[in-house]
Order: C-alpha cells, then sequence, then structure tokens
C-alpha cells in the first residue's frame, strides 16, 4: 500500500511504478492512499516510484527508489516430542514446517536447566520442556524495523525414555486342555 499527503486536493495525483500510472484522489484533507491491483503486484526486487501533482506548469513530482524483499517464513512444527535418557542433542532444523533457513534459534523457557542453543542445534542436559523461538529476516540485519521478518515457537517436550520389563519365568508346560503352568 502507497500512502502520501499533497497540498492539492482538488486535482488527482498520478502514482507511476514499474512504469504503469495509476490515477490517485486525494481525501479532503490531502492523505492519499494506494493499493496496487492484484495481477500488478510487485516481484522482488528494485523499482522507481513516480508521485506527481498537479499537470501542466503547476505540476510537481518526487521519485523514491522502492526495494522489494522476499517474504519469509518462520513456520514450525507445533511441538515436538523426544525420549531420551538423559543429555543429548536435537536438530532444530527437524521443527520446520514450510520455514525459510537461515535464520536464529533463541531458548525461550526451558523448565530445566543446563540446555543451549548453538546454532541449529539444541543442547539439554535432562528431561523437561523447552522453547524455541525462530526468527527470520529477508535482511542480512534482522533488526532492520521496516525488514521482512517474521518469528515462531515451538515446544520440544523430552520425557524419559521407558524402559520395559516383567518377570517370566523361561521355562514352561503348556497343552491345549490344561492351565498354563510355569516351572520354576
Amino acid at each position: 500500500t502507497f500512502t502520501g499527503t499533497s497540498n492539492n486536493i482538488s486535482g488527482d495525483i498520478t502514482l507511476n511504478v514499474n512504469g504503469v500510472d495509476y490515477a490517485v484522489t486525494p481525501a479532503s484533507d490531502g492523505s492519499w492512499s494506494f493499493e496496487l491491483p492484484a495481477g500488478d503486484a510487485l516481484a522482488d526486487g528494485s523499482y522507481t516510484v513516480t508521485y506527481t501533482i498537479g499537470d501542466g506548469p503547476c505540476s510537481a513530482f518526487f521519485s523514491q527508489t522502492l526495494i522489494v524483499h522476499p517474504q519469509v517464513s518462520a513456520n514450525l512444527a507445533d511441538s515436538e516430542v523426544i525420549c531420551s535418557n538423559g543429555s543429548g542433542s536435537i536438530s532444530l532444523e527437524a521443527l520446520f514446517d514450510g520455514a525459510t533457513q537461515g535464520g536464529t534459534w533463541t531458548l525461550v523457557n526451558a523448565s530445566e536447566t543446563g540446555a543451549v542453543v548453538n546454532g541449529n542445534t539444541l543442547n539439554y542436559l535432562s528431561t523437561g520442556c523447552y522453547s524455541v523461538e525462530y526468527t527470520v529476516s529477508s535482511y542480512a540485519d534482522a533488526s532492520e524495523p521496516n525488514g521482512c521478518i517474521d518469528t515462531d515457537i515451538a515446544y520440544i517436550y523430552i520425557s524419559e525414555q521407558p524402559q520395559p520389563s516383567f518377570d517370566l519365568a523361561e521355562e514352561i508346560c503348556w497343552s491345549p486342555d490344561s492351565p498354563l503352568t510355569t516351572l520354576n
């Protein structure tokens, strides 16, 4: 969406985007807003946008470069359940659910202490619930306020690996006509 203000509230404004002219009518306070038609959406790249007020000898224009960055996605799976016998590590990229790669991971909250995130890996010392946040940006500087930035949080539940066991006699006597009898 393009927005602006003009001191020319009686005439139309011409907005030229990517070589196409669009007529924009300002409101009574001089403000205006324009959204490109869906079929004219801009792809990633650099464009010149020219805003012209009036026509003939009483006209003025202003041009500015517009850079369209790719849209990014931080979509993660809602949660992951891991069974473990103590400490270990998990590749956080297993949580990607259509996410754009190349972002950063942060450990948000952990029920147990000693967990750390190193790059794309969560290293944990014990079972518990861990929250990780993934932030991805199309800018080299993810703190850019007008950048294409997305974040998501996923939960990793690390539970103790079950240890199945039972007591069963090693030898049994069995006949189709008699009940099961164990020999100890």
